[in-house]
């Protein structure tokens, strides 16, 4: 468990404010290059973006983690100033704002050779994940939302269902996928970048919060961190563990 930061109120001229950003709680082996938490910390690809973005900025990080779903609702109902990594949709604009894209990244459908793609085609997407499950949708009336990459990668595998659509860039990570047979077959489906989002009363209370992240980040991505290599916790981030 982890004890999350007040998110901020006003004050729209104070520097150095703490934004509480929440993540996917992922502790399975394959991620750590990407999004992992050990031991109550968080590593990887993409905390090292929001670092850096952080440390060129007049305002400091903190952040908390659970289920996709749950973070979502966190921000929706205020409770925290953002979440990420995750896509643009209609739904998440009603009450968060984007980022600029952190990474790259596209849909795919991976389904089992010998099942025939009707209607009655059983697939899985990850829980909350809003533009997968309707990818999902638009292919069958059996749809079925999951946990975690791993659950999904383990059920096509052992045939529980016949389909699973979900990110390219998190499946090639995900434990197991690499064993996935010549019985199945990847469609690639719409690019989608995976991006950071604020939520809209943060950014009313901080109007020039966005344009300077993403200028951060800009200013980030032009460097070409090193994406192998876990990064170093900055001095700016405070990261608190409830024990």
């Amino acid at each position: 468990m982890f004890l999350l930061l007040l998110s901020l109120t006003g004050q729209a001229d104070q520097t150095d404010r703490v934004v509480q950003l929440q993540t996917l709680q992922q502790v399975h082996s394959g991620w750590e290059s990407l999004l992992h938490i050990n031991n109550g910390k968080l590593s990887g690809r993409f905390r090292e973006l929001i670092d850096c973005s952080f440390d060129k900025i007049p305002f400091q990080v903190s952040y908390g983690f659970g289920p996709f779903s749950r973070i979502q609702r966190q921000v929706q109902n205020q409770q925290a100033d953002g979440y990420f990594p995750a896509n643009l949709t209609t739904k998440r604009l009603i009450y968060s704002t984007p980022s600029t894209p952190l990474i790259d990244d596209y849909k795919v459908l991976i389904r089992n050779k010998s099942v025939a793609p009707t209607r009655q085609l059983r697939i899985a997407a990850m829980r909350g994940a809003t533009q997968e499950l309707d990818i999902a949708k638009r292919y069958s009336d059996f749809v079925y939302p999951i946990t975690n990459y791993n659950q999904l990668v383990a059920m096509l595998n052992a045939g529980r269902v016949d389909a699973i659509v979900g990110s390219q860039l998190f499946f090639s990570v995900t434990e197991g996928f690499n064993n996935i047979g010549d019985n199945f077959i990847t469609e690639r489906l719409e690019s989608s970048s995976m991006r950071a989002f604020f939520s809209n009363d943060f950014l009313r209370k901080n109007p020039k919060f966005l344009n300077q992240f993403n200028y951060g980040l800009k200013l980030c991505l032009s460097q070409k961190l090193d994406r192998t290599q876990a990064p170093e916790l900055s001095e700016s981030v405070r990261e608190t563990d409830k024990k």
